[in-house]
């Protein structure tokens, strides 16, 4: 698990490097709540990605955003993870929930993942399933944060970027 998990850090800080050290990824289509985006630097990689529609704290200011992606660095798998637009709390693991669903992701500084690979696969599925899903995480001040997704137009968008990156 630890080896899989440090590939899956590994490969989506690459990913982002990628994003962020060439032009702004291109976008393709929006379905219902999320935007579809590829990068073709250094090989195609597509992605689906969307805003919180309700966050607490609402005290606090953060701008996170949830991505699936996929293509070459993924290994044609649907990979989900979050951007929390802050840095996670040292150890600290992110509760997703979709419906009675709820998962355990690890964290990295401001991203969080899915460990393994078919955890991952039911994530992906239960977003297919659901219509909300929420997202909780403590940040290294110790503030816990609720970030609420639609789940809204999911499904259209994983198809389209299974159809853009096979």
């Amino acid at each position: 698990m630890k080896l899989r998990a440090g590939f899956v850090f590994l490969a989506a800080s690459a990913m982002i490097y990628a994003a962020t050290a060439s032009a702004e990824p291109n976008r393709v289509s929006k379905h219902g709540e999320w935007t579809v985006f590829t990068e073709t630097d250094g090989g195609k990689t597509c992605f689906i990605a969307t805003i919180p529609t309700a966050q607490n704290p609402t005290s606090l200011s953060w701008a996170p955003q949830i991505l699936i992606t996929r293509g070459a660095i993924t290994g044609g798998r649907n990979e989900p993870s979050i951007q929390a637009g802050y840095t996670y709390q040292e150890g600290s693991t992110v509760t997703l929930s979709i419906g009675s669903d709820s998962f355990s992701l690890f964290t990295d500084k401001d991203g969080a993942w899915v460990a393994d690979i078919e955890p991952e696969r039911r994530v992906v599925a239960a977003m297919k399933r659901g219509s909300l899903m929420i997202i909780k995480g403590t940040s290294e001040r110790g503030n816990v944060t609720t970030d609420t997704y639609s789940l809204s137009g999911v499904t259209a968008g994983i198809k389209r970027i299974t159809q853009l990156c096979p």
